[in-house]
Formats: structure tokens, sequence, C-alpha cells
């Protein structure tokens, strides 16, 4: 304990030998003034999307398509230049037929429109807050 009351009669008596210490003229000024031009610098980087909108639409409308054909899709058909082109590029093996049930076709449906409308709104809030 007379440890403590030596220690605090030192620092103390070092203060008032010492003084308090002023900021210079305009601190706060200059404070503010640094935080403002750290500010601008940040803003000057804006994020900017890779793909826009309408291309992840179109992505998305591709491969929906293809995945349409693959399941629904029947690749026999008459022989044209195109139709043999179409046979190249997209050598499918012959995909079992499948049979979905309405019950299980409404509800990928209803879930698949769901998320979209979520991320959507959840897009839209991420920009109304940055």
């Amino acid at each position: 304990m007379d440890e403590n009351k030596e220690l605090d009669s030192f620092i103390r008596k070092s203060t008032r030998e010492l003084g308090l210490e002023k900021p210079p003229i305009n601190f706060t000024d200059s404070i503010i003034s640094k935080i403002e031009a750290e500010q601008h610098k940040n803003t000057a980087y804006s994020y900017t999307p890779i793909f826009s909108t309408r291309q992840w639409v179109a992505i998305t409308a591709v491969i929906m398509s293809v995945f349409a054909l693959a399941i629904f899709g029947n690749l026999n058909h008459e022989t044209t230049a195109i139709a043999q082109l179409v046979d190249k590029i997209l050598v499918l093996p012959e995909l079992p037929v499948f049979a979905f049930s309405s019950t299980f076709t409404y509800a990928f449906l209803g879930v698949g429109i769901f998320v979209w409308i979520q991320i959507f709104l959840l897009k839209q809030q991420f920009q109304k807050v940055a």
C-alpha cells in the first residue's frame, strides 16, 4: 500500500512539473480534413459487377434451355444441315424418360420462383444499405 502512495505522489509531482500538453492551433480542423480525405479516397473505388443483369439472365436462359432440351427434348429430327451441326455440337447419350408428378413440378417451380424473388429483394436491400 505504501508503494501505491509513493507511486501516486511521484505521478502527481511529475505532472505538476511538466504541466499539461496543449494541442496545436487548428488541431480539430486538421483531423477532420484528414478524415474527409480518407472518406473521399474510399469512395473512389466503387463496386461494379462482372456480369450485368442482362448477361445473368442470358446465361441462365441458356443453361435452362440446355437442361430442358436434355430432359424433355427429342433429338430425333430430320437430317438437315442445322440438325447435323447441332448433333455434332450436342453429343448427348440417350437419356431415360423422366416422369415427374404434377405436384413435384409445381413445387419445384414454386421454390424456384420464390428463390428468385428472395434474391431480387436481398439485392435491393443491400443496394439501399450501400
